[in-house]
Order: C-alpha cells, then structure tokens, then sequence
C-alpha cells in the first residue's frame, strides 16, 4: 500500500510539469498493481484519465507459489521483496483486499497482455513444468512467462501481445514496439490491431483435464479461437 502513495507523487509531479488535470499511465507488473492502490486511497486527487495495464497481475502468479520462489526470497533477506512475492500469490489477502474494493467508474481502463512463453526452451519448460503444478487449469499456462493472460485480464478491454513479462525473458512487454504503438493507440482510443482476450470462462470450458505435453500444449493454444 506503500507503493500507492508513490504514484500519488509521481502524477502530481507531472500534473505540476505538464498543468494537465489528469494523466495518463503505462502500468506495468507490480506498478498496475500500486496504480490500483493509489485509486482507492484516501489520498487519491481524482488525477488519473486512463491507465493501460501491460501484465499486471490481479488474480496473482501461481509461480509466487513455487519452493524456489520462496526459497529464493528467504536467502535474499530482502523483507520487501519476500512480501511484494507473498502479496502477489494468488487469494492473498493484499490482492483479495484489493479487488474487494470497486474500481473508480471515472477512470478508462485497459489490458494488454503478453500470451508467449519464452524462446529460452528452459525457462519455456520451467513455467510450464511448475504453473501446471499450482494453477489447477492448464488454460491459465497462457502466460508471458510469469503472469498468466487470465490473471492479467481483470479490467477493461483486454489485448494478447506474443511477448513475455521481461526482456530477461525474451522480447517483452516493456520494450515491443506493437505493444508501446498499441498503448498510444489505447490512449488515443485508437483500435490496436491485437487479438482480443479471450473471456476466462471460455477457456475454463474448453481446457483440457490434465496437464499436457509442450507440443501438445502448442497445438492447443494456437486451436483457442480468436
């Protein structure tokens, strides 16, 4: 909730700069997540006129879950980053708080969403291997390698990119030319040429029961219609 505070800074800063009533913002990751904090704080100025979410995770990152991922904050000792990990597991109670709260009517939203896993063949594994572990549906494997399209799809019309999370992944949400260009364009309210997400419902139906091989899995995300 602290992160909500800075973005109230940060809006005021270019509201000050600009002498703009409102802004807009590019949220990514985490920082969607802090821009939502900041709409429901007492403090917020009424300062914001749309936000664009690039794989911000609502629902949570199963990959939150994973031992290693636990383990890895614990040899850190980094208490921020251990909880920042902690608050975005799925049904936390940071999150579940949260999305209890409604969502300021006067602020346009919107989604873009990165659907490919990475073109490194052991990080491509390495989420498929562990998300099926804790995600309980394969549908939800959709993911930019670290924030599934189901959890990224929670407000406003919502975008898929063929991009990952980070450039640590692969050509990613950060720093794809089609995904800055469609941002502008979702700014300008602008069509974005992308393929709409799917609705989370409809791909609960036609998932399959079990986890699956890639290649099956390939076959089975490229069978999702548009």
């Amino acid at each position: 909730w602290t992160l909500g505070g800075q973005i109230g800074a940060a809006t005021l800063s270019v509201r000050e700069k600009t002498g703009e009533k409102k802004v807009d913002i590019a949220a990514h990751s985490m920082g969607g997540l802090a821009t939502r904090v900041y709409t429901v704080l007492p403090l917020y100025a009424d300062d914001i006129r749309k936000i664009v979410f690039l794989g911000v995770p609502h629902a949570g990152v199963p990959l939150a879950k994973g031992f290693i991922a636990g383990l890895v904050g614990a040899i850190q000792g980094d208490e921020f980053a251990d909880t920042a990990r902690k608050q975005q597991l799925p049904k936390s109670s940071f999150l579940t708080n949260l999305n209890d709260i409604p969502v300021v009517s006067a602020i346009e939203y919107a989604t873009i969403a990165g659907d490919k896993l990475s073109d490194k063949w052991y990080l491509k594994f390495a989420t498929w291997l562990i998300d099926s572990r804790f995600v309980g549906s394969p549908a939800e494997i959709i993911s930019d390698n670290l924030v599934g399209v189901s959890s990224a799809d929670y407000l406003g019309t919502c975008y898929q990119h063929p991009v990952s999370h980070s450039d640590a992944m692969g050509t990613s949400l950060t720093s794809n030319s089609d995904v800055v260009q469609a941002a502008m364009n979702l700014f300008q309210n602008k069509p974005t040429g992308s393929m709409e997400c799917l609705p989370y419902e409809e791909v609960l139906e036609n998932a399959p029961a079990t986890p699956f091989t890639d290649t099956q899995f390939t076959t089975y995300h490229n069978s999702l219609p548009a």
